[in-house]
């Protein structure tokens, strides 16, 4: 890379070695023109505006690549499906939700291509579930010009380890609910579901296949999923709260249908009662009572991934207690927040309760 001072005729089609600054006296004072800026023709009438002449530029040698081209490159290497990839601008490619969905990112392979001299990659955490137009990620140059041979590094990262992140679209399942408790039947509770569970599956836009209520008969609550097994649930929640007791009916009636029971117990807090089966391929969700009266619980954390088409395994679920400790902040920012990331709060004006 060289910086020669030329004419602004011959600048035409060379990037700027500094910002010009244009003043007005007494109106204007800016930054016309960035450091990296590739002069363009229709640029010659500002310039001279400016009283400039003469230019700094710079030249590129073989094996230099300008920051906006080697940020494109970077950008379009390590994204999957479900990304929009923005215009280059100082260096840095925004990268946003191209639809609905959960967002994945590869943390190993992240870290690796962060290692490599002049790059940086920042992203959300991983399995942040996102909306269309949202920013995720951004990849960023650090100088102004970078080696070919960066970008190589970068190239054979994402070969070796898979591509950095993605956006995995929310799948439109069919969800059953099975209802119980004799209070709720009786009418002496009200139920809560539709206040507390229906807007969240709508959310990630399920559909709710019908809903229906059992009381604590375990043979009950046995036929309620089999039934929705066989109308063709993508999904069935068992709401009414569990407990530790051996005789808990909702686990009874999920342990009796068959289902095989991949784990009850979160270390997430609200949560830890949670309860996830599998009836073949269709996932059996035990709702703890927390579900009705906290803000976000560990079924806002699993939810996401449910309709994603993920199924969690027991060393997921255990990995959730990093992070899996929800502040039951005053004023909700989820999923803005630490909760079931890992990492420190963002938002620290919101105050936890006593």
């Amino acid at each position: 890379m060289q910086k020669r001072l030329v004419s602004i005729e011959q600048c035409v089609g060379s990037a700027l070695s500094h910002d010009l600054t244009r003043i007005i006296p007494g109106q204007v004072k800016e930054t016309a023109f960035k450091k990296g800026h590739v002069v363009r023709e229709n640029d010659l009438p500002l310039l001279k505006d400016m009283g400039r002449r003469n230019l700094y530029v710079l030249t590129l040698g073989a094996d230099d690549l300008h920051e906006n081209v080697a940020a494109a490159q970077l950008a379009r290497m390590m994204s999957g499906q479900g990304l929009v990839i923005g215009e280059a601008a100082e260096g840095k490619v925004n990268l946003t939700a191209g639809r609905n969905g959960l967002l994945k990112v590869n943390a190993k392979a992240l870290a690796s291509l962060n290692a490599v001299n002049d790059l940086a990659v920042s992203t959300l955490h991983t399995n942040t579930p996102c909306q269309k137009g949202e920013l995720v990620a951004a990849a960023k140059i650090v100088p102004l010009v970078v080696s070919r041979g960066a970008l190589e590094r970068a190239k054979n990262i994402c070969a070796r380890m898979g591509l950095i992140l993605e956006v995995k679209p929310f799948l439109p399942l069919q969800v059953g609910a099975v209802i119980t408790g004799s209070e709720i039947v009786s009418g002496r509770v009200r139920d809560g579901f539709d206040l507390a569970v229906r807007p969240r599956l709508a959310a990630y836009g399920a559909s709710l296949l019908d809903k229906v209520q059992v009381g604590d008969d375990p043979a009950r609550i046995a036929e309620a999923i089999a039934a929705f097994a066989g109308r063709g649930a993508d999904m069935v929640l068992v709401t009414g709260g569990l407990s530790v007791d051996p005789d808990d009916r909702t686990r009874l009636g999920v342990r009796k249908v068959g289902a095989r029971q991949v784990f009850y117990g979160t270390p997430v807090l609200p949560g830890a009662m949670f309860l996830y089966a599998l009836l073949g391929s269709v996932p059996v969700l035990g709702l703890p009572a927390c579900v009705f009266y906290n803000h976000r619980t560990v079924f806002d954390l699993l939810l996401p991934r449910f309709m994603a088409g993920e199924r969690p395994t027991r060393a997921q679920i255990w990995a959730l207690g990093h992070g899996g400790l929800c502040r039951l902040c005053d004023e909700c920012d989820f999923p803005r927040c630490s909760f079931g990331k890992g990492g420190p709060r963002q938002r620290q004006a919101a105050r936890s309760k006593p």
